[in-house]
């Protein structure tokens, strides 16, 4: 696979989590979370490449979401 993944999020905090700009992660479900995915990457080796999308752009999502919860 040449292209890289893209993965859009409407987090900017947890995309930069991601990318590693913010080292901790203080919110324990977040850490799980955020160090699972990242273990799942680095194991598949996969290009990943992150974006943020704005909630009002991404309203579908979101509705879909709190359908969820």
């Amino acid at each position: 696979m040449d292209a890289p993944i893209r993965v859009l999020g409407d987090s900017q905090l947890i995309i930069q989590m991601l990318l590693g700009v913010y080292k901790k992660v203080r919110k324990p479900s977040l850490y799980i979370n955020v160090e699972g995915i990242k273990g799942l990457l680095r194991s598949r080796r996969w290009k990943v490449a992150f974006h943020v999308v704005r909630r009002q752009m991404n309203a579908e999502a979101v509705d879909m979401c709190r359908r969820l919860v």
